[in-house]
């Protein structure tokens, strides 16, 4: 090799070594600082499920109020209602039939009394699981598109009242009102359609808020009364000849509404994030007699895999 060659070239290949050795530091770096933000993980398609609380408003639980519906879909009267022919017909010796009532209060036939101020109170829903499935497009690194699936099953509470006559000779103290209680069982279904957007750009935890649209079910399952051990079912009616079926329509309805949330995003690695998570909803449960759009609630956890 020609000597006025040699070190030029000698040269030329010791900076390309130093320009390669350059560039592949800054690809770490770039590597270290992708690997540092926190929203590395929110871009692409994930999927999860939910576990949280529902807390229910309590608008849709005169649905459970013992009275029932006519064919016609009218609330029936107090007279016609599924609670007092239960009690009075099918198990208070109505119609010359055996006075069960009377036998599991352990008192005699007649003594005793079921009136319209004695129909359920205090209905409430008590706080139930929810669960629900997920799908989340994350289309930048803090904006997302989500679809939620949420499932509940709830419990109604109330009680009503049994009077009876007070025997003669007893004071003032005896007892003559015995409360007895309601419990019902519903299905709720939520379908939710929204925006979320992530904010901060912290490591492992940021807040994040959402919102949308969402659509709901609602299906009464069934309820019941207990006096003492006998248990009476108040979902349906058939009068004693055993037809004339009902099952009201208002068991059973779809509605809309809006949905919101807010709480805390977590990165817990490069596949798996979670959300911590308070999400009110605004929407018309469609069950009972005039719904009326109420506030709804659930929290709890999403866990989140991107695909």
């Amino acid at each position: 090799m020609n000597s006025n060659l040699k070190w030029p070239l000698l040269l030329a290949l010791l900076l390309s070594m130093s320009s390669l050795q350059v560039k592949a530091q800054d690809l770490e770096e770039d590597d270290d600082l992708e690997e540092l933000d926190g929203l590395q993980g929110i871009k692409g398609f994930h999927v999860g499920f939910y576990l949280g609380g529902f807390f229910a408003n309590k608008s849709t639980t005169g649905l459970y109020d013992g009275y029932g519906f006519d064919l016609n879909g009218e609330r029936n009267t107090f007279a016609n209602s599924f609670m007092y022919r239960k009690i009075f017909y099918e198990y208070g010796g109505g119609n010359g039939q055996t006075d069960i009532i009377a036998e599991q209060m352990n008192v005699d036939p007649g003594t005793w009394h079921f009136t319209e101020s004695d129909m359920p109170s205090n209905l409430k829903y008590k706080p139930a699981f929810m669960l629900g499935l997920h799908l989340n497009h994350g289309f930048t690194k803090r904006d997302n598109l989500l679809l939620n699936l949420n499932f509940a099953r709830l419990t109604v509470e109330g009680n009503f009242t049994i009077t009876i006559d007070k025997p003669p000779n007893q004071n003032q103290f005896f007892k003559t009102i015995y409360d007895y209680p309601l419990r019902g069982n519903e299905q709720r279904m939520q379908l939710q359609l929204g925006y979320g957007r992530i904010f901060g750009n912290n490591k492992f935890v940021n807040f994040f808020a959402e919102a949308g649209f969402s659509v709901n079910y609602a299906k009464l399952q069934k309820y019941f009364i207990q006096i003492e051990s006998l248990r009476i079912d108040l979902t349906s009616f058939s009068n004693l000849g055993g037809y004339n079926y009902i099952e009201p329509e208002q068991y059973i309805g779809w509605g809309v509404g809006v949905f919101g949330g807010a709480g805390v995003y977590l990165r817990l690695n490069s596949r798996y994030t979670a959300k911590i998570l308070y999400a009110p909803s605004y929407e018309k449960v469609n069950i009972g007699l005039e719904p009326k759009a109420t506030l709804q609630h659930n929290a709890g956890l999403r866990i989140y895999y991107r695909l």
